[in-house]
């Protein structure tokens, strides 16, 4: 009559893990105070030494699938990783551009501002006809016209026709 375990016996002779069914008693007691119902009380464990082949033990080979399928999963879950971080490199790229882009509109929409500036309160003396344009060339040296208001401008240009007409 073949041993209990025969079968199992002769695999691990070529080589094959062997786990044994054990029982948890860490589980045990939880679950007999009312806790741990997700929990396993028996367990599957590897046999770390020749197995002890006891008849009302319970054995197996060790299900190799389990490290494979790991390993598999690793390795994909590490291309998805990769794929998205070069997805993300590739919008933070993206991003990068468009600021840059948005920064030059910006710095042009200043010059512009500012030449409009320019253009309004040169018109406006134009009209009034009150300074000389090399007196008009001395206040808009004299200004920042990027950062400054076109009242402000405006103001500055009437106080110099008022301090003109005031010299007369």
């Amino acid at each position: 009559m073949k041993h209990k375990h025969y079968d199992l016996i002769v695999a691990w002779a070529n080589g094959a893990k062997i786990q044994y069914l054990s029982y948890n008693l860490e589980c045990a007691e939880l679950k007999r105070l009312g806790f741990g119902k997700d929990c396993e009380t028996r367990i599957w464990l590897d046999c770390v030494n020749a197995p002890n082949w006891y008849t009302d033990f319970e054995y197996r080979i060790k299900p190799e699938t389990n490290e494979r399928i790991i390993d598999v999963l690793n390795e994909r879950i590490i291309d998805v990783l990769k794929a998205n971080i070069e997805q993300q490199a590739k919008e933070i790229d993206e991003l990068r551009e468009r600021l840059e882009e948005a920064r030059q509109l910006y710095i042009k929409q200043l010059v512009i501002c500012g030449e409009l500036k320019k253009e309004l309160a040169l018109e406006r003396l134009s009209i009034e006809r009150e300074l000389s344009d090399e007196e008009v060339d001395k206040i808009l040296k004299q200004h920042d016209w990027y950062n400054k208001s076109w009242v402000d401008m405006v103001r500055s240009i009437e106080s110099a026709i008022l301090k003109k007409a005031r010299e007369k």
